[in-house]
């Protein structure tokens, strides 16, 4: 059965995330090290049938090796922009159809909203690189999905979580599993804007 899957910001060449995140990453000698450490890790966890939602700051190095390490992770995936995939983003290589296709990235956007059932149940799923104060049906219980902050930022108990690979020992998180451990928590009030809704 095909499986869901969210992360942010793997960081692929980036020779400094290593000094910035000593938690999750202090113990690799080396950017080469760190890079093929995510990919290894990722597909022991994302089969080739299976789709990750990628939020953002996916590479720090030139397009075509980025689109390389891409082709090496298992399943397809949609990129949502972070601020430093710009230049990624806008280049011929990442453009290239067949390059696309040989990395499995059938998809990028800025921003997306997506519909997940949990036990039946349908939930709005809000995938922004950025964590939002208040997010598209918020008080109507939908999830809040985010990265960037590499698990420094403050600790939420709304609806929303950071899904970095650095909060999760560098590797992916199932979707299903996230959704339903953020369905347990309460709504945010608002007034008329409270009570669930149907996604």
């Amino acid at each position: 059965m095909t499986k869901q899957f969210v992360t942010s910001d793997l960081h692929f060449g980036h020779s400094n995330i290593i000094k910035y995140c000593p938690d999750s990453r202090g113990h690799l000698t080396g950017v080469d090290q760190m890079n093929a450490e995510i990919i290894n890790l990722f597909n022991e966890v994302v089969g080739k049938e299976d789709h990750t939602y990628i939020l953002g700051d996916f590479a720090f190095c030139k397009p075509e090796q980025a689109m390389k390490f891409m082709a090496q992770m298992n399943g397809t995936k949609t990129l949502i922009h972070g601020n430093h995939d710009r230049k990624l983003v806008a280049s011929m290589e990442f453009r290239n159809p067949s390059v696309r296709r040989m990395a499995g990235l059938v998809e990028d956007t800025p921003y997306k909203v997506i519909s997940h059932s949990v036990d039946g149940v349908k939930y709005g799923v809000v995938l922004f690189h950025f964590r939002i104060a208040s997010w598209d049906g918020a008080h109507h219980g939908s999830i809040h999905l985010y990265g960037h902050e590499h698990g420094n930022g403050p600790v939420m108990t709304t609806r929303c979580m950071d899904i970095g690979a650095d909060t999760n020992h560098l590797r992916p998180y199932q979707l299903d599993r996230v959704v339903a451990e953020l369905a347990k928590r309460e709504l945010t009030k608002s007034g008329h804007h409270d009570g669930n809704r149907e996604w």
